[in-house]
């Protein structure tokens, strides 16, 4: 018991201090380095939240905990960037002191706006794509559109969203043009 007692005792002054830790079983503790004066403070945690992310990450807000030194991070697709920006996020813990942990709600605004942007120029959405969140599904008829472009639109949505997109061409009535 003396053994524990002392362990759980190291972990907690760790822990004040802002040391981050994990338990590996083929290991044992594995303790990462605190920042020498401990976590910074909210705004320089935030402004470097803010600065560590590239636009493609699509980071829209940072909140925060401050009391367990923790940034919640708004992004307008989540999945994609705890994916493709995990390095961000451990940078950010190194830097700072604070948890950076991504807030899981997608952002049904940029769901509809994605949509634009990868259709090809001189196509335009006949109207206003439908969400179906719970299936990661978005759907929307288009015009003007080639069946070739759908398959590479399609493909593009899935990498920038991690939501299915499902393009419906629809014909142009004849004569009007």
């Amino acid at each position: 018991w003396k053994h524990q007692t002392e362990l759980a005792a190291a972990v907690l002054a760790l822990a004040r201090d802002g040391a981050r830790y994990e338990y590996d079983p083929e290991v044992g503790l594995r303790v990462e380095r605190a920042l020498p004066s401990g976590p910074v403070n909210q705004q320089v945690a935030r402004d470097t939240a803010l600065k560590a992310f590239p636009p493609e990450a699509r980071l829209r807000k940072v909140g925060m905990i401050a009391h367990k030194h923790t940034l919640i991070l708004t992004f307008d697709f989540p999945e994609v960037a705890t994916r493709n920006f995990r390095d961000v996020f451990d940078q950010i813990r190194m830097e700072t002191g604070w948890e950076a942990n991504p807030k899981m709600t997608t952002s049904q605004q940029a769901l509809s706006a994605a949509v634009k942007e990868v259709l090809p120029v001189g196509t335009r959405l006949a109207k206003k794509p439908s969400l179906y969140v719970g299936d990661k599904l978005v759907t929307a008829e288009v015009e003007g559109f080639r069946d070739e472009e759908i398959t590479e639109a399609e493909a593009a949505y899935v990498d920038m969203t991690n939501y299915t997109l499902r393009l419906i061409n629809r014909e142009q009535p004849e004569g009007s043009e």
